[in-house]
């Protein structure tokens, strides 16, 4: 009588099964994914960190001016929670659009029809992502999804779509976004090859990043 070990090929002593199918999963497994996902979505909030502390730089407006300026909008923040947020690179593309207004910072001019008007500044920013996307016509929303979440930066492409959808995506998401359709919208404020090598850093096969 054989024995039965819970391997289909039927064998007592089967190495191969054992390591790859018998092995336990446990916490263990997943320290290391999650580790990825902190360290790649720490490095692109990193870059939204910056690209608004560049703003401000530029136009000379300190956290106390932003966040009276911002409380003109119905953005009411105070000073300290301001700077906390904008220091952890914790800012939605909404709020860096009303920060750029004002701060009265240049708008890439590809954003112009978005950017105006009397709407919700959620509904600017859906304009502003698809104003980005119809510049690179053989690329679909789907794919441009598929290729940001190929960055291991966090978001699946069904939660990327609700942000996007919605109007709430983040600013870093944003960034991503533009790398992936090798946008230079932002180079004002933030080279391209920095983008670009933040993704890179993530793995992504350099085929991914179209050419300027």
């Amino acid at each position: 009588m054989g024995v039965y070990n819970g391997c289909s090929c039927g064998a007592a002593q089967c190495a191969p099964h054992k390591t790859a199918n018998h092995m336990p999963f446990t916490l263990a497994h997943l320290v290391p994914i999650a580790r990825r996902f902190v360290a790649a979505d720490a490095k692109w909030a990193a870059l939204a960190s910056r690209i608004v502390r560049v703003v401000m730089a530029r136009k000379d407006v300190a956290y106390d001016l932003l966040a009276f300026r911002l409380a003109d909008l119905g953005v009411h923040e105070t000073k300290s929670g301001l700077a906390s947020r904008l220091s952890r690179g914790r800012i939605s593309l909404p709020l860096f659009l009303q920060i750029l207004k004002v701060s009265g910072a240049k708008v890439p001019p590809q954003w112009a029809s978005a950017y105006g008007g009397d709407e919700s500044w959620e509904c600017r920013a859906v304009k502003v992502v698809e104003a980005e996307l119809a510049r690179r016509p053989l690329v679909s929303m789907a794919e441009m999804l598929r290729r940001v979440v190929e960055l291991d930066a966090g978001p699946t492409e069904h939660t990327l779509m609700a942000h996007i959808s919605s109007g709430t995506i983040s600013l870093a998401s944003f960034l991503q976004c533009l790398v992936v359709l090798g946008s230079e919208s932002l180079e004002l404020y933030l080279d391209f090859e920095d983008m670009a090598a933040c993704a890179k850093s993530q793995r992504v096969p350099a085929a991914k990043i179209p050419a300027l």
